[in-house]
């Protein structure tokens, strides 16, 4: 008897150091499950750390914010409510006891010193947002899209240009702005709409002038090598009046939606110092063919079927602008969601300027293109057959700075105007010389001309901020 209580109480004494271990097991199971719970609470996400350093970031960006709009009214004020100029914001932020500069004309682009390094942007209506910081080209080649609703600042070299929302930079884009900067607005891996960045560079004074009227103007075409001067015409409706910016003739004609199109498109470039040009002459699905109207979709897209036989517009009266390719290159943007760049039909200064560039690299490219389109008088040119169906791109050596065909496939409907007749079109096609009709060829129809195959036009985005 005695030893089966001696047993009895041994087998409690093991059960109770049993329910000990397990007792402490759990207890410590829990309390490493309270740790992650409290370190999660106070430094996770949305934990109150983080809510603390963001509490404090917001704090600061409020003050930074409005002692920014403190200083714009104060010079408003001294102004008369007559603009302010970064100068005078930088000078007003500093006797305010803020180190921080001013750089820019709408947006005017405030950056504060250490330890803040924020950097702010102020539209001509005084309106304030923070800067986001800009990102590596590599950063800008990634598989998504930059951003689906706002501009993207890409670093490159010791320029910033914007990559407007929706686009991404292209995977073959180069790596300078000088090699061309391509866009694209389909993620890695497909087919998209893709464009060229054009730089506009031109001196800014600390006066306040600038050079920027001598850098972005039209030049002369040529034709047989020879200067064929149209910048001086531009008379083009029927009371002989065309677009004016700052004293510039614009050659532009006027009509309900140019002018201001026009005057948005030149201060963008100025602001901006650039603009996007189609890569490729502007293509679509289908083949095209005498007599079909405007309804075929537009791409700007390697391998697609150039969109010839159309008009500038469906009308010869020079006011009007609805039909054609300037309606297809207006609508391009709304046809593609794009939200923060406007589409246009190319203008002529545009094209002027982009064979400028060009031109640094391709001597003589202006005005012989000869070995770079798609020529038949070409001897040798063994890219030319008769009756070839032309696609965008489809030739490498036709490229210079990214850009595809310009001097060919086709004749490029422009905005510019010539008297007050005919619209203009510009560079080679595929059924002349290099030097008959090089890619600065400057050429006008009547708007309404769409029987030509040799007919087509390009599409430009500029940025909206």
């Amino acid at each position: 008897m005695r030893k089966e209580k001696t047993k009895v109480k041994e087998r409690k004494k093991q059960f109770n150091r049993g329910i000990t271990l397990i007792a402490l097991v759990i207890t410590i199971v829990v309390l490493l499950i309270l740790a992650a719970v409290s370190i999660a609470t106070l430094t996770g996400e949305n934990g109150i750390l983080t809510r603390a350093g963001d509490s404090k970031t917001q704090t600061e960006i409020g003050e930074e914010e409005e002692a920014i709009r403190i200083a714009y009214n104060g010079v408003m004020a001294d102004n008369l409510g007559d603009g302010v100029t970064a100068g005078q914001l930088q000078t007003e932020l500093q006797s305010n006891g803020y180190s921080a500069t001013a750089t820019g004309e709408n947006p005017i682009v405030v950056t504060f010193g250490a330890p803040s390094n924020r950097v702010y942007e102020i539209d001509a209506s005084g309106n304030i947002a923070e800067s986001k910081p800009p990102v590596t080209l590599d950063q800008a080649k990634a598989d998504s899209i930059l951003d689906e609703t706002t501009d993207t600042k890409v670093q490159i070299g010791d320029k910033i240009i914007k990559v407007p929302a929706g686009f991404k930079v292209a995977d073959d884009s180069g790596a300078t702005i000088d090699e061309g900067i391509v866009i694209t607005d389909a993620p890695d891996g497909e087919v998209g709409n893709e464009f060229v960045w054009v730089p506009v560079e031109y001196e800014k004074n600390e006066d306040g002038t600038d050079n920027f009227d001598e850098v972005f103007v039209r030049r002369a075409g040529y034709s047989h090598q020879n200067p064929q001067d149209m910048t001086n015409y531009g008379e083009a409706n029927a009371e002989g009046k065309n677009v004016e910016i700052d004293g510039t003739e614009t050659g532009v004609a006027e009509s309900s939606t140019t002018v201001q199109e026009a005057v948005d498109m030149y201060a963008s470039v100025k602001r901006n110092e650039g603009f996007y040009i189609g890569r490729y002459e502007a293509g679509t699905n289908n083949k095209r063919k005498n007599g079909d109207g405007i309804e075929d979709r537009v791409v700007v897209q390697k391998g697609a079927n150039v969109y010839n036989y159309v008009g500038w517009s469906n009308n010869d009266d020079m006011s009007v602008d609805t039909g054609g390719a300037v309606q297809l290159a207006r609508n391009f943007d709304t046809a593609n969601g794009y939200e923060t760049v406007t589409s246009t039909l190319c203008y002529g200064v545009q094209w002027d300027v982009a064979l400028a560039w060009i031109e640094k690299e391709y001597t003589g490219f202006s005005q012989n293109s000869s070995g770079m389109g798609w020529h038949s008088g070409v001897s040798g040119n063994e890219d030319h057959q008769t009756g070839i169906d032309l696609k965008d791109g489809d030739t490498v050596k036709n490229m210079t700075k990214k850009i595809y065909d310009l001097a060919g496939n086709v004749m490029e409907w422009t905005m510019e105007s010539y008297n007050t007749l005919h619209r203009v079109r510009r560079g080679g096609n595929d059924s002349s010389t290099g030097t008959g009709n090089p890619a600065s060829d400057r050429n006008s129809n009547y708007p309404s001309r769409a029987s030509n195959g040799d007919f087509g036009f390009r599409v430009t985005l500029f940025l909206n901020s």
